[in-house]
């Protein structure tokens, strides 16, 4: 046989190897370029684009917004929405209101995607210790609530509501707004109270600072 067939026959089987080769997955560049692409498709991308905030598709965020600022819904920071506090309420005080005439300032609540299109009025409450703290609202009107948030003026940061009753557990020296607002522009009259499980009442008389005997203090010199 001469020299240039067995040279034709040994390229043959070497070229038919290479192809069974690739062909089983052994060791091939191109095996080992799907599995990296299979390995990248299977790992979740974030996807921040265009978002200064919110989701990012992964279970991770595109970020907080700074003060004075909330995520919208479409993850854009814009500036918090105004809001009037009328006043402080303490631990076992009723205070009398009414939103007839008020403005409606509000609305779209974290809490159960809470509409919130009527006049509202918010209120503050310093809590003095951790404490168990019950609201409740009085009113002849059925579509009127009270919403309970962490941040002034902030219906993105609400914690609780109900439509006669929120009770929740606070943290000593935190502040909490609690808000009476209402569906189908409703407004009216009303009467909130606030009962303290501690039942504990301050006392700051003639101090600057030092204990309030609620395990607070009463200011810092």
């Amino acid at each position: 046989m001469s020299s240039l067939r067995w040279l034709v026959i040994a390229t043959f089987a070497l070229s038919l190897a290479g192809v069974q080769a690739c062909s089983s997955g052994g060791g091939g560049g191109q095996s080992d370029a799907a599995a990296e692409d299979i390995w990248a498709d299977g790992m979740c991308k974030p996807n921040c684009e265009d978002s200064d905030c919110g989701n990012d598709g992964c279970g991770g965020s595109c970020g907080k917004c700074g003060a004075g600022k909330i995520c919208n819904d479409y993850d854009k920071c814009v500036e918090l929405p105004s809001c009037q506090i009328v006043s402080q309420i303490k631990c076992d005080e009723t205070l009398p209101g009414d939103t007839t005439g008020a403005d409606s300032l509000l609305s779209d609540y974290a809490c159960e995607n809470y509409e919130g299109n009527a006049p509202e009025a918010v209120y503050i409450f310093v809590a003095n210790m951790d404490d168990t703290v019950t609201f409740t609202l009085d009113t002849p009107s059925e579509q009127m609530d009270i919403l309970v948030t962490d941040a002034a003026c902030d219906p993105g940061s609400c914690l609780s509501m109900g439509h006669t009753e929120v009770e929740l557990q606070v943290k000593g020296g935190e502040k909490y707004y609690l808000i009476v607002d209402g569906q189908e522009q409703a407004s009216g009259p009303y009467a909130i109270a606030l009962n303290c499980l501690s039942g504990c009442q301050p006392d700051c008389t003639d101090k600057e600072c030092g204990d309030n005997g609620c395990d607070g203090n009463c200011g810092t010199c």
